[in-house]
């Protein structure tokens, strides 16, 4: 079946692979056969303010983890213009976070909110990262003190994370990232947190399983078997092998080939990829629960993402330090009223 231009184009913009697309492609029309370039351009900017604040936190002795952003395109691509990204991610250890927090106000970011100090502890305590943009440079930058929300937790700490680190070079300087075993595993839990809405994130996975062939897959496999994402983890990857063809290793397959739902979520995902709108809240929630392999796990997933308290929580309804345990409350509450209103 051949796909209108037009519709091309249109699911390129919303799927994040606009670039890839005219690369490969080319196109006809001036603005769009620019775009390209001027993605070049704006991840070499991204990349140059990474490497500043690296450079910023180095000074002050913080430890800290990039990753996607400009260092995912060199891993999974090799080349810093075949990937679109909107904000810089970096991983930071959660007493380093305050100290981080100073650097970035006094290098002209503005945190997405502001908060007394009393507040901030309950604030970490529930979420996992907080939103910076720098509006002169513009340019957005995500602090993250856990890589994913408490209903969804990454597996592996941060002390280990770094142990395991591997060089990237971006814009041909050497950032140390996420090794690629982690790094895969990542990848897999963040497409599945957002029911794999947009193809860039499945082109990310097929990407590192093609330009690395040294991945230890069996210590992924046994880390994720070890923390019930065996199903999340192969659902990833059997993604990736079919949109992107990337060859799958023996043992993966039979991963895959193991787990009767994974099928039917693979499905799921295709259409959700196919679609004109971003999968809604209850057909997000209702995809993360499928994930899970037994009742106590699904119950124990849904009593998390209806109480802990997101950043959009905080925002809705300002509380005194004293009575930040009210969120808890406060987050059913608003995610029925979404619910209803069918606000995503």
């Amino acid at each position: 079946m051949e796909i209108r231009e037009e519709r091309l184009f249109e699911m390129a913009g919303r799927h994040g692979v606009m670039s890839m697309l005219l690369r490969y492609r080319g196109a006809k029309d001036e603005i769009l056969a620019k775009i390209p370039t001027l993605n070049v351009q704006s991840n070499l900017s991204r990349t140059g303010e990474l490497i500043r604040i690296l450079g910023r936190f180095n000074r002050e002795s913080l430890r800290v983890i990039p990753y996607k952003g400009p260092t995912l395109a060199d891993l999974a691509y090799g080349d810093l213009g075949l990937r679109e990204f909107g904000d810089l991610d970096l991983l930071i250890e959660r007493e380093s976070f305050l100290i981080a927090h100073g650097l970035m106000l006094e290098d002209g970011y503005e945190p997405e909110i502001e908060l007394e100090a009393g507040q901030w502890r309950a604030f970490m305590a529930t979420t996992n990262v907080l939103a910076y943009w720098h509006p002169g440079k513009e340019i957005s930058v995500e602090l993250h003190w856990e890589l994913s929300p408490r209903y969804l937790p990454f597996p592996i700490d941060f002390k280990t994370l770094y142990g395991r680190r591997e060089p990237s070079y971006p814009g041909g300087r050497e950032v140390m990232t996420m090794s690629g075993d982690d790094l895969l595993l990542y990848l897999c839990l963040h497409g599945a947190k957002h029911g794999w809405e947009r193809l860039s994130w499945i082109m990310d996975v097929g990407g590192m399983i093609r330009r690395h062939a040294h991945l230890d897959w069996e210590r992924i496999i046994s880390d994720v078997r070890g923390s019930g994402y065996d199903r999340t983890f192969g659902l990833g990857l059997a993604l990736a092998g079919e949109v992107t063809k990337a060859k799958l290793p023996l043992l993966v397959e039979e991963m895959i080939q193991g787990d009767a739902a994974i099928p039917n979520l693979r499905k799921q995902v295709i259409e959700w990829l196919d679609a004109s709108e971003a999968p809604s809240l209850i057909e997000q929630t209702k995809f993360l629960l499928q994930l899970q392999k037994s009742p106590v796990e699904r119950g124990r997933m849904l009593y998390r993402i209806a109480i802990t308290p997101s950043v959009a929580d905080w925002r809705a309804l300002r509380l005194p330090a004293p009575l930040t345990g009210l969120y808890r409350l406060i987050r059913p509450m608003r995610l029925f009223i979404d619910l209803l209103t069918g606000r995503k």
